[in-house]
């Protein structure tokens, strides 16, 4: 069995021999001590040597303490330093602490004091690391015992907030065991999630009550109107990052404190799916998907003089047809159809927004295209644009769109 190794700590004092009884009580405590009586010396030691801690003294003849200081951050720059000094100026307090060291003791010190300083720096993490797990150890049983029971969404998102915090914490010790546990519990808590939101979710968009969590299409809705109110006419800034879980939110945070402070943490709950495109236009808009999609089909109706379901009279069937064609005899699915023009302009304006540069050999929605341009007689680019800006006015037509209109054009009559 391997014995570990005893930690090595250097003393630089220029009244080291006075010193001595400390570092007899460190010896006592199973450190390997090394002494040295100047800066200079000090930094041939680090040099020649490996040690884990290193105490110096501020004020030494010739190569100050501070001087030295940074000359061994200069060598080894994450050997912790604790400076020790009869001074009690704040201006050498501060270069001290600037200069990156561990601890600041002022003379005289006993050597339980030394010791305190030792263990903090050395066994801290370790210490740190034994609580942690201790702790989780303890709280494992109750949520193993909360997740066996019945949860509201309050609760839900109370206990996933308990889980990040234990995931962020363990994930700084080397305990992989540990961490083997709550990835387990994690997993748990996420299948019973799931069946909490299946079971749940066609009463929180149909018949949404008290307990109905926010979700993303009633977020602004509900809390915008109070952050405005609270700001007192001060500018208020949106920021949306897409797909940003809790736990990468946690990561962040601390970086942003120096500047920021938050004043108020409220999760919610995404709509399903929770893909982009339906999620991130949900929020936006403050309304759920189906609801976005009947007043675009309503404003398509007012555009072109149609009846409010001319959507599901004709593009539904248009787009089985097309289907069909496709399954059943190979035949180009514009062949013979019939397909009215504001139906030809909706699906165009679809097509070209979903236009990307295509892979080599595949020629993806061109005969879709080539077909809707041909229906709607179109004869320019311009003209396929003006189209586009009926359906997203805040849209520009992309460079891919623009290639796939030329290409439609060009194309002889089938």
């Amino acid at each position: 069995m391997n014995t570990p190794r005893a930690a090595h700590i250097l003393w630089a004092d220029d009244e080291i021999d006075l010193l001595r009884p400390h570092i007899l009580f460190l010896e006592s405590k199973g450190f390997r001590m090394t002494s040295v009586n100047s800066g200079r010396d000090a930094l041939e030691a680090v040099e020649r040597e490996v040690f884990d801690l290193v105490f110096l003294d501020e004020q030494m003849p010739g190569l100050g303490g501070i001087e030295t200081l940074q000359e061994i951050k200069q060598l080894r720059p994450h050997l912790p330093v604790v400076m020790i000094t009869k001074s009690e100026e704040e201006h050498i307090m501060e270069e001290a602490i600037g200069s990156k060291i561990a601890d600041y003791l002022i003379k005289p010190v006993n050597p339980n004091q030394i010791l305190l300083s030792v263990k903090r720096i050395l066994d801290g993490k370790r210490l740190l690391s034994e609580q942690a797990m201790s702790t989780y150890q303890r709280q494992f049983q109750s949520i193993s015992q909360q997740l066996m029971g019945r949860m509201d969404a309050r609760e839900w998102m109370e206990l996933y907030d308990r889980l990040i915090r234990w995931k962020l914490e363990l994930a700084q010790w080397e305990e992989s065991g540990m961490q083997d546990i709550l990835e387990s519990q994690y997993t748990d808590a996420d299948r019973q999630f799931a069946r909490f939101v299946q079971q749940h979710y066609l009463d929180w968009m149909q018949q949404p009550d008290d307990r109905t969590p926010t979700l993303s299409h009633r977020l602004l809705p509900e809390r915008l109107p109070r952050t405005l109110a609270e700001a007192q006419d001060r500018p208020v800034f949106l920021v949306v990052i897409d797909n940003l879980r809790m736990d990468q939110w946690k990561i962040i945070e601390p970086l942003l404190l120096d500047r920021f402070r938050v004043v108020r943490e409220a999760p919610y709950f995404s709509i399903l799916p929770t893909a982009t495109q339906y999620a991130r236009n949900a929020l936006f808009a403050g309304l759920a998907p189906s609801e976005i999609a009947r007043r675009l089909a309503l404003k398509v109706a007012q555009e072109f003089g149609l009846p409010e379901d001319w959507l599901n009279d004709q593009v539904a069937p248009f787009l089985a047809e097309k289907e069909a064609k496709r399954r059943l005899t190979g035949i180009d699915w514009g062949e013979g159809l019939r397909v009215s023009v504001p139906t030809a302009a909706y699906l165009l304006a679809l097509k070209l927004r979903a236009a990307r540069p295509p892979l080599p050999g595949y020629a993806g929605d061109r005969g879709d295209i080539r077909f809707l341009v041909k229906k709607m007689e179109l004869e320019s680019v311009a003209a396929a644009e003006a189209v586009y800006g009926k359906f997203f006015p805040h849209d520009l037509l992309s460079e891919a769109a623009k290639e796939e209109v030329r290409g439609a054009l060009a194309a002889p009559p089938p």
